[in-house]
């Protein structure tokens, strides 16, 4: 009874949380297969997913990559499919007969009637490599599976690859009639790209032949259930290889499997069958790295699976094999804002001990780096740039003897350099101060799991932190880091330790910790990263705010150099709010149709005297196993709109400031109507913010529309938020004797405060 409990509680929020895009029917996309190619070549792909089956084009983040085509692939039924491989049948038996004879190919047969699709046509006189490719894209998953409809849908693209793009992660949306789809990662490598050939069940004329592969190369693959793909390679004596497996990178969340990625697991063998390595992670990255001194010239096998035998379409992969060069880590792991650093960079394969970091950016914020010798592009690594100035830990420092002096405000960046190590530092701060101690280490990219404890000259515990959540790196489903806000109670000299909470360590379990006076401050998101809006119409989405160092004032939302014809209704954070939904409207003065234009939400808030501007990062949010829902940044906000083929809301509210509601009672809006009520009934749902506010009493009258918004007595004095209406039509069909209710879309934003 209570797993049911749970189960219900849990469909009851995933309704809640994606509403939006239900009631839209927004097209989307869940895996690219292969995800990516090399640079200067032509590539051919298939984008699963749903309501994507008008497909027209595709959108890269990089204009380098351009598409030659895009065809959509209707899928096949079982019968279908029966009609298909026999067929094929045929066609492969006629390549046997001595007596060349045409086959007979029958493309309906009992009410079963193929598709007509370009690649379905004329199957008689298909090549080898054609009917391989038709087998592939129509006949996969040749195992019978659930369906999943998210990735039920497919759409064949190529595209061009420039050859003076820069290797990198980029990303791609489906575009179709009604819009842009979210983002999924798309690779562009300098290296030879292959895709696995998969045996195809009961077709041994296409079985492929062993190949052994020369490195660097990058092979693309699927896993599927029960699914062990081996894959052969040449090594020589005292090469430095790095065998990489994508897999959690490519699609970070996964939203009905568990634990809600593919836990891709690397096997390395030698040409005789001995287990040489065996990895299924890389520091907390369940993407796996085998780092593979070759002790012996010899024919190697690396074999890939799921670590629990799962497989899928969406189980998607890039393994990558050769002599890369890896950054390990670095040391420090950050520098001062506009100072001059260089800092130390350790891995495999590197041709320099030294690096210099751009340090001319914003501070507080995370940045990237790589490396590019002999033209192969090494992993990124991650380091951080403040404002204050920082200093190194010295050993020993154990024990509170031996702690490190501070000045407040001050970066430490230190190691917990072997198990059961220990870090202390003193500082000393006067009564009333608020002092942030801030640790970074796992959304740097390291795998300390830091514990802090802060305590008073007399070793007394004022407080400690574990785990702190950072809604801003919502792709960690670990967050390792720790964090403390605290008001100091007299002036003293206080103390802080730092350990892993597993007691582990090594080199690589690194920390940047932030000490100094609390620095009130916010991030913004936005989601969805694709804004489908027909003309005339209104639609919801979220901002959230991150608030950081006990910020909790108001957020005014912008769009930044808007377009004409947009228009943003809702655009206030209130205090103390981490989310809002808010409303865009496209209206007629709109004019640019059917492509995506790329546009930036920005934030102001005034913090002590000050005002602060931040940029919303686009993200898609992404359900993980069944139940927790990530923000997945993304390069851009895009909104797309279209010119409607259905009827707009016929409704044209009063203009309201904000909407102010007694406990218990209720307030009237006004407002003009086209609707007839003799014909259709109208319904308005309040879809946000929360329980207890309802919608009463609606009438129209000569055009006039009015309705009552109504507050019980469980919501609190004080709330306040964005009121966010759907608007129904109930038409009677004469006919059938019952009514049909239909969507008419969202009525802008209403801000109202609870009095």
């Amino acid at each position: 009874m209570n797993k049911l409990i749970k189960i219900f509680f849990v469909m009851l929020l995933i309704k809640k949380l994606i509403w939006p895009q239900m009631s839209s029917n927004q097209p989307s996309i869940g895996y690219v297969y292969p995800s990516g190619g090399q640079r200067g070549t032509i590539v051919e792909f298939i984008v699963g997913g749903q309501n994507i089956r008008g497909a027209r084009d595709v959108y890269f983040s990089n204009k380098k990559i351009k598409v030659i085509s895009v065809t959509p692939i209707p899928p096949l039924n079982p019968q279908q499919k029966r009609l298909l491989t026999k067929n094929i049948r045929e066609i492969v038996g006629s390549w046997y007969r001595k007596d060349f004879k045409k086959p007979e190919i029958t493309y309906e047969m009992e009410g079963v009637k193929l598709p007509n699709h370009p690649l379905l046509k004329d199957l008689e006189n298909k090549t080898f490599d054609e009917i391989k490719n038709i087998i592939e894209i129509f006949l996969t998953p040749y195992r019978t599976e659930q369906i999943k409809r998210s990735i039920q849908e497919k759409v064949l693209v190529k595209a061009e690859i420039a050859s003076d793009i820069e290797p990198g992660v980029y990303e791609l949306k489906i575009q179709t009639f009604s819009g842009l789809t979210n983002s999924l990662n798309f690779y562009v490598s300098d290296v030879k790209e292959v895709k696995e050939k998969e045996k195809i069940p009961f077709f041994t004329v296409f079985d492929p032949p062993k190949e052994v592969f020369d490195t660097p190369i990058i092979i693309n693959g699927q896993i599927f259930p029960g699914d062990i793909d081996k894959f052969y390679f040449n090594a020589k004596k005292g090469q430095k290889l790095i065998i990489e497996l994508k897999g959690r990178d490519i699609i970070p969340f996964m939203a009905d499997a568990v634990p809600g990625w593919f836990q891709g697991v690397l096997t390395l063998y030698d040409s005789k069958g001995k287990e040489i390595a065996f990895v299924d992670d890389y520091y907390f990255n369940p993407d796996p790295v085998i780092f593979f001194e070759v002790p012996y010239d010899d024919e190697y096998i690396i074999e890939v699976r799921d670590a629990i035998y799962r497989g899928r379409e969406d189980f998607v992969y890039r393994l990558f094999i050769g002599e890369k060069p890896f950054i390990t880590y670095i040391f420090p792991p950050g520098a001062e804002k506009y100072e001059e650093a260089v800092v130390s960079i350790y891995g495999w394969n590197l041709d320099t001990k030294m690096i210099k970091l751009n340090t001319d950016l914003e501070e507080d914020k995370i940045y990237k780096l790589n490396v590019k010798p002999k033209g192969l592009v090494s992993n990124d690594v991650c380091y951080i740039i403040n404002d204050i100035q920082q200093i190194d830990e010295k050993e020993p420092n154990d024990i509170f003897k031996n702690a490190n002096f501070i000045l407040i405000p001050q970066i430490v960046n230190g190691k917990i350099s072997k198990k059961g190590d220990v870090d202390n530092f003193k500082f000393k701060c006067s009564k009333g101060d608020k002092i942030a101690i801030e640790v970074y280490s796992r959304r740097l990219g390291y795998p300390l799991d830091s514990l802090i404890l802060l305590t008073d000259s007399n070793g007394k515990i004022l407080a400690k932190n574990d785990d702190y959540f950072d809604k801003s790196f919502d792709i960690l489903t670990h967050h390792a880091d720790s964090y403390i806000l605290f008001e100091v109670p007299k002036d003293d000299v206080y103390y802080l330790k730092i350990i892993d909470a597993q007691s582990h360590g090594g080199e690589e379990y690194i920390y940047r910790i932030r000490i100094e006076k609390a620095k009130p401050n916010f991030d913004l998101f936005v989601s969805p990263s694709s804004i489908n809006i027909p003309l005339g119409a209104t639609v919801p989405f979220y901002i959230y705010a991150v608030r950081k160092d006990g910020f909790d004032g108001e957020i005014e939302i912008y769009i930044k150099d808007p377009p004409e014809g947009l228009t943003l209704n809702g655009n206030k954070i209130p205090k103390g709010k981490d989310k809002i939904c808010l409303t865009i409207t496209a209206n007629s003065s709109f004019i640019s149709f059917n492509n995506p234009i790329p546009i930036k939400i920005e934030g102001i808030a005034n913090i002590n005297g000050h005002n602060i501007k931040k940029v919303a990062t686009p993200c898609d949010e992404m359900m993980q196993a069944f139940a927790y829902f990530h923000l997945v940044p993304v390069s851009e906000l895009l909104v797309f709109v279209n010119r409607r083929r259905f009827s707009t809301v016929p409704i044209f509210l009063n203009e309201i400031n904000i909407l102010k509601i007694p406990i218990g009672g209720k307030v009237k809006i006004e407002g003009k109507t086209s609707i007839n009520p003799e014909s259709e009934k109208i319904i308005l749902e309040v879809k946000e913010p929360t329980e207890g506010i309802s919608i009463e009493d609606i009438k129209i009258e000569n055009g006039i529309i009015s309705f009552f918004v109504k507050v019980d007595n469980k919501v609190k004095k004080g709330f306040t938020g964005n009121l966010i209406i759907e608007v129904f039509t109930e038409y009677i069909s004469e006919k059938e004797k019952k009514s049909q209710r239909v969507s008419k879309g969202f009525l802008p934003a209403i801000m109202f405060e609870i009095i």
